[in-house]
């Protein structure tokens, strides 16, 4: 289950990949809640990077498990074979008790999951006057202390998005957005830290040029793997946030107060 060498290539990891990162995005959500934790500064980087490590050898553990007993993986349903390689391993009761787990999963945990970090990022660009209805969506309510108009417009969209699109194509966007944003995260930290900040010692040298690098070239390979619908409307939303930011910004003439230092 480890190699195939007949169907592994260059163009299979790519694109192998590219539909995988679904499964681990997510795990920086944590991340979001800085401001609503204690010592952020030490506490959310471990429980980001613990995140990921768990849920890495979670998968390897189970996509092992299932290539040993299904090692035959044409014959299966792409939308239920890891609930079909299930039944094989313990019949009906293991095939309907995943079903019902991956319903609890995705439709609750992972959903209140997204809902959480996606309504503090608009929480916080409005905040910053980023977004349009950037007051209305920056308030915050006055009991629970928790950014609610922007949650209650995540979950509207989230509804519509889902009745709308199907999950492929949801997958390939979400996937197009978070590798295009690691991307120019490792050319920032670049830019910032190795240009601008000037941090060229022997350490900045290989945390601030060498990673970075690294990081963008392994990201831009898996990156090229989408096909071309999604990079028409990858770009197409891209542009669309550019312009918009060019509004809010008077041609990006005024910076937000939190942006400045940058």
């Amino acid at each position: 289950p480890l190699y195939q060498p007949q169907h592994v290539g260059t163009g299979f990891i790519a694109t192998a990949t590219s539909v995988a990162v679904l499964s681990f995005l997510g795990f920086d959500a944590i991340s979001t809640l800085a401001e609503e934790t204690h010592r952020p500064e030490r506490t959310i980087g471990n429980a980001t990077v613990a995140a990921l490590i768990i849920l890495g050898l979670i998968f390897m553990v189970q996509t092992y498990a299932a290539g040993l007993v299904h090692p035959d993986y044409k014959n299966l349903n792409p939308a239920l074979a890891f609930f079909q390689v299930g039944r094989s391993a313990g019949g009906p009761f293991l095939y309907y008790f995943l079903l019902f787990v991956n319903v609890l999963a995705a439709g609750i945990a992972n959903a209140l999951v997204a809902q959480l970090a996606i309504s503090r990022i608009i929480y916080s660009m409005s905040r910053d006057k980023l977004l349009p209805f950037s007051g209305f969506l920056a308030r915050v309510h006055p009991r629970y202390r928790t950014p609610a108009n922007a949650t209650l417009l995540v979950a509207a969209l989230s509804i519509v998005i889902a009745l709308i699109l199907p999950l492929e194509t949801i997958t390939k966007f979400v996937n197009f957005g978070a590798l295009t944003a690691f991307m120019l995260l490792n050319l920032s930290v670049f830019v910032y830290f190795f240009l601008k900040k000037g941090r060229r010692g022997a350490k900045g040298f290989f945390t601030y040029l060498v990673l970075p690098i690294v990081g963008f070239g392994i990201i831009g390979y898996v990156w090229h793997g989408f096909d071309t619908l999604t990079f028409a409307f990858g770009f197409g939303w891209m542009a669309v946030g550019i312009i918009l930011g060019a509004v809010k910004s008077r041609g990006y003439r005024e910076v937000p107060e939190a942006l400045k230092e940058l």
